[in-house]
């Protein structure tokens, strides 16, 4: 029997560059931010990853363009930064 594919799951690699990557663990820990709240975005299609068995994983870039394009809302952290 096929296994279907879970349409939750959203992983692009497309801007993901080898010399860059790091896992959304060591992201969290760089930028300040938990990493529930990185899963969140990647599902949202806000930060682009992808998922290698059980770990996702990004670049310092892709971060780099999310922390600069967030928006002033809510509980907006200041400390954050590019």
């Amino acid at each position: 029997m096929a296994r279907k594919s879970n349409p939750k799951k959203k992983s692009t690699s497309s801007s993901l560059t080898i010399g860059d990557l790091i896992s959304l663990a060591d992201a969290a820990k760089i930028y300040g931010f938990d990493q529930d709240y990185l899963r969140q975005l990647i599902h949202k299609g806000r930060l682009q990853a992808q998922k290698i068995g059980r770990n996702w994983i990004t670049s310092r870039s892709e971060m780099e363009k999310y922390v600069t394009s967030r928006k002033k809302t809510g509980n907006y952290r200041d400390d954050i930064t590019a």
